[in-house]
């Protein structure tokens, strides 16, 4: 099934791009045609926006993807990146391939509600990006945790590679609640 994306009104697309795509696979659609026009130059922050909200929204459904394959988080890490979820850090993709098939596989089903994002420009293609959401995490035994937090993330973007790329996240977790779900017979 394809779904057709964009407009010719600059107010709300400011690349008068049209799209059509079809779904492939759980995380990300496939662009199967684009006909557009270059973004204006003063588009530049909404673009910027747009790729860091693209960023979040495709790290999220990977670490959300039951599939557990850590090959696609490469083309989303920086050469020297960060993951502050677990001490110590994850740095490296060795330690990557062992969070994700492991600590992360361990988790029978996750959500994320991102409920706030904002960044600030630190240096030529440098963000700061907070993101603020709640996650949800069921674990095979029927208990689960449910955490409301603020992530800190340093981005590097270079606009001709398909992705941003991130170097650290921080985690400051506000409220963790667990639970443990009714036995069923």
């Amino acid at each position: 099934m394809a779904a057709e994306l964009g407009s010719d009104d600059p107010r709300t697309n400011p690349t008068r791009c049209h799209a059509e795509m079809t779904a492939l696979d759980p995380t990300l659609p496939h662009l199967v045609n684009v006909d557009g026009a270059p973004a204006p130059a003063d588009a530049s922050p909404f673009n910027a926006r747009n790729r860091l909200l693209s960023l979040i929204h495709y790290f999220t459904s990977l670490v959300e993807n039951p599939a557990r394959d850590p090959a696609p988080f490469r083309e989303l890490l920086a050469d020297n990146f960060a993951l502050h979820y677990v001490d110590p850090p994850v740095s490296s993709f060795a330690m990557l391939n062992d969070w994700v098939t492991g600590r992360l596989a361990s988790v029978v089903a996750s959500n994320h509600m991102i409920h706030d994002v904002s960044f600030d420009t630190v240096g030529d293609g440098e963000y700061l990006v907070t993101v603020a959401m709640e996650s949800e995490a069921l674990f095979p035994d029927g208990s689960g945790i449910i955490s409301k937090n603020r992530q800190s993330w340093r981005v590097i973007d270079d606009a001709s590679e398909r992705f941003a790329r991130i170097a650290e996240i921080r985690i400051e977790r506000d409220d963790v609640r667990r639970f443990d779900l009714p036995e069923t017979n």
